[in-house]
């Protein structure tokens, strides 16, 4: 007489099978999470560097200085830092960079220069 059915072995197998795909499917979707967060960061970072950058650039030639490392004042932004840094090249042409970073690590860091008008 045939029984129609899933022996136990076969259960079991189909089993440790699953468990074993589902491990590495919530490995995956872990890292990929974690690198989705990272690319999120560097990507708010960069837009605010620009946004610092093209402020900085409305000042007066002569007010361009290296700043202290300041908190963004905007809520949504409060765990991102940022420094202007100012290096005069000579004494018509000064380059500014802005670096943006978390207690972590820099995110951001964007250069430009600037030239006094004659």
């Amino acid at each position: 007489m045939k029984e129609s059915g899933f022996s136990l072995v076969e259960v079991m197998f189909s089993l440790v099978l699953i468990a074993v795909i589902g491990t590495g499917m919530m490995k995956f979707l872990i890292t990929s999470s974690k690198k989705l967060s990272a690319v999120e960061r560097k990507i708010t970072a960069h837009n605010l560097a620009r946004l610092k950058l093209e402020e900085y650039l409305t000042y007066d030639y002569s007010a361009l200085t290296t700043s202290a490392v300041y908190n963004f004042s905007e809520s949504d932004y409060k765990e991102y830092q940022y420094q202007i840094l100012v290096q005069k090249i000579n004494s018509n042409l000064k380059q500014i960079t802005v670096i943006v970073k978390d207690a972590k690590q820099i995110w951001a860091k964007l250069s430009t220069m600037v030239a006094r008008e004659i």
